[in-house]
């Protein structure tokens, strides 16, 4: 059950109480299965609208750098890139971007506002912690005995707003994504690789007018119960901290209950994004590599 842009009428089944709610998606999950479910989980705004400027992002960027919470460049055992993703009028599979490799000096505020002119990905993912030498995000190990222990981290920015949908996050109605004036701003761009899928104008290219998704809810699903929560904003936004876990997360609701981020975490965003935010988790099918996406030369 891929991942998908659902419609307003989708309706998941409920799930079995203490079986993760992906509502048939395993039987017998785990850190090694082949396809399944990949957990993320998102710091947001609660001010949806809300956009850090160049300072702020430079400064956390360095921060979980400086904190051992991402790698250095020539650190082994990870990637680490960032990613300017361009205007483009089709699929997201044929939307161009910019990568290029992150430099081993400091984030400076003027490098970020260059490339910020368009959607801007710092994107840092860990094979391996210890040779990495970075810090595991969460409060433990889901499988010790297994000696995995990977993980990604993005910070994710954008003039639009990044719209997430997946298996326990319902879409907005329609009606509360149009402007006034009839327009409607949501759009579809596909899946990549642990980016929100669609996209919702921030201004109307009808009438001009300033939209804010703060006033749209969407309702959110616990992973496990299936108990339901409205949440204005839904997992909409102009800028992120994502967490991801992939698949190494537990797949018992016990455990599960405990694997939360680090207070590090939350110290970084309250020292040096200093908005009120809120957490959302997702869990979802699979993704389109990068890969399948179409690269300019910088």
């Amino acid at each position: 059950m891929a991942k998908t842009g659902h419609s307003a009428n989708y309706e998941p089944g409920p799930p079995a109480r203490g079986q993760l709610a992906q509502w048939g998606f395993f039987d017998n999950y785990g850190y090694h299965c082949e396809m399944g479910v990949d957990y993320r989980v998102w710091l947001v705004p609660k001010d949806r609208a809300f956009k850090p400027n160049a300072e702020q992002i430079a400064a956390l960027a360095n921060a979980l750098r400086e904190g051992g919470w991402v790698p250095q460049p020539d650190a082994g055992a990870q990637r680490s890139n960032l990613l300017e993703l361009l205007p483009g009028g089709g699929p997201i599979e044929g939307k161009p971007f910019r990568s290029e490799p992150f430099r081993e000096t400091p984030f400076e505020p003027s490098w970020v506002a260059f490339h910020s002119d368009h959607e801007l990905v710092f994107e840092w993912w860990v094979n391996d912690a210890t040779q990495s030498h970075v810090q595991f995000p969460f409060t433990f190990l889901p499988y010790p005995e297994s000696g995995f222990t990977y993980f990604g981290v993005s910070l994710i920015i954008g003039p639009e707003y990044f719209y997430e949908t997946a298996d326990n996050v319902m879409p907005f109605p329609e009606l509360e994504t149009q402007c006034h004036c009839g327009e409607q701003l949501a759009y579809q761009t596909d899946d990549l690789s642990g980016l929100p899928s669609q996209r919702i104008r921030a201004k109307c290219p009808k009438c001009g007018s300033a939209f804010d998704v703060s006033k749209a809810t969407a309702e959110i699903m616990d992973v496990f119960t299936g108990e339901r929560r409205s949440v204005a904003g839904g997992l909409a936004f102009r800028f992120s901290l994502q967490i991801d876990a992939h698949k190494n997360f537990p797949s018992e609701e016990a455990a599960f209950r405990r694997y939360q981020l680090k207070d590090g975490i939350h110290e970084l965003w309250r020292a040096h994004i200093a908005t009120p935010y809120e957490i959302i988790d997702t869990a979802s099918g699979g993704t389109i590599p990068l890969e399948s996406w179409s690269p300019v030369e910088s």
